[in-house]
């Protein structure tokens, strides 16, 4: 079994054996022949259902499984001599046009390592990220203990009626993690200011209200400061290059100003803490100020 996660120019292969120190030699020997050996790729379209019938003889469940969710009439799949799979995208046309590869041992499995997208002549410098590694490794557990590893699983899981169990053990895997966080902040009282960081609604406020739900069981009472309310007067926000307002550059935000409160709430002063309006794009006040 092997499952594979993609995450910008890393391809991570998990394979589950136990690996020996020789093994991505081998490996990458193989794969050598087979592009030398200048193989042909080929698409081919068939009726669904024969391609599920194919997939199940060579031990493909999850594929199968995934054809039987989607409900299509046609489907296709490529052929790589005696090999099958299906792909979403396109493929090349022959082994031999693959010119630059390596696999090294990474954590329990194996490293594919591709070409620099801006560079193809080079493989992509590598930069560790065990934080990030660390979240798809938890990801496969959770989706073990869900039982749904596949979009296929995942599908039959939903046509079945389980949608609401999937999202309730979700919810409390979640939970937990939540929890643990909580325990770690309470077990520290050193600690005064917690960060939450993410993209454009990625959850940091949702994620920031469970969390003060986990800190208050354990005795303490946080604040929740949102760094929205920190932006400047619409007419001193910058523009991007189509001239829209740039709400994601750090000149948007009132740096000075947040600082500012940050410490003097860590020295137990109290602080008028800004409540910015989207609609009139100002900045306005509480009536309430904060105190720790």
């Amino acid at each position: 079994r092997s499952s594979i996660i993609q995450y910008k120019s890393w391809i991570v292969v998990k394979v589950v054996l136990q690996l020996e120190e020789k093994d991505p030699a081998l490996i990458k020997a193989r794969m050598q022949e087979i592009i030398d050996a200048d193989m042909a790729f080929h698409r081919i379209t068939c009726p669904r259902d024969e391609a599920i019938e194919l997939f199940r003889k060579s031990g493909l469940e999850d594929k199968a499984k995934l054809l039987e969710s989607i409900g299509s009439l046609y489907t296709h799949y490529y052929t790589l001599g005696d090999t099958i799979d299906y792909f979403y995208g396109s493929l090349l046309i022959r082994t031999s046009q693959i010119t630059l590869f390596d696999i090294i041992n990474y954590g329990d499995g194996l490293l594919l390592r591709v070409p620099d997208p801006e560079n193809p002549t080079q493989l992509k410098p590598m930069r560790e990220q065990s934080k990030m590694f660390d979240v798809f490794r938890q990801q496969h557990r959770w989706q073990d203990i869900l039982g749904v590893s596949t979009v296929g699983e995942l599908n039959a899981a939903n046509a079945a009626g389980y949608s609401n169990d999937l999202i309730q053990v979700s919810e409390a895997l979640q939970e937990k993690n939540i929890a643990r966080i909580a325990d770690t902040i309470a077990s520290n009282p050193q600690l005064k200011v917690i960060l939450i960081a993410g993209p454009s609604s990625s959850g940091k406020t949702t994620f920031s209200k469970r969390l003060s739900v986990q800190l208050i069981a354990c005795g303490l009472r946080p604040i929740a400061i949102s760094l929205d309310d920190y932006f400047v007067n619409r007419e001193k926000t910058p523009r991007d290059e189509s001239g829209d307002y740039d709400f994601e550059a750090l000149e948007a935000i009132d740096l000075e100003l947040l600082n500012s409160d940050l410490k003097r709430l860590m020295d137990g002063e109290s602080v008028e803490v800004p409540r910015y309006d989207f609609i009139s794009g100002t900045r306005q006040w509480h009536d309430k100020p904060l105190k720790l």
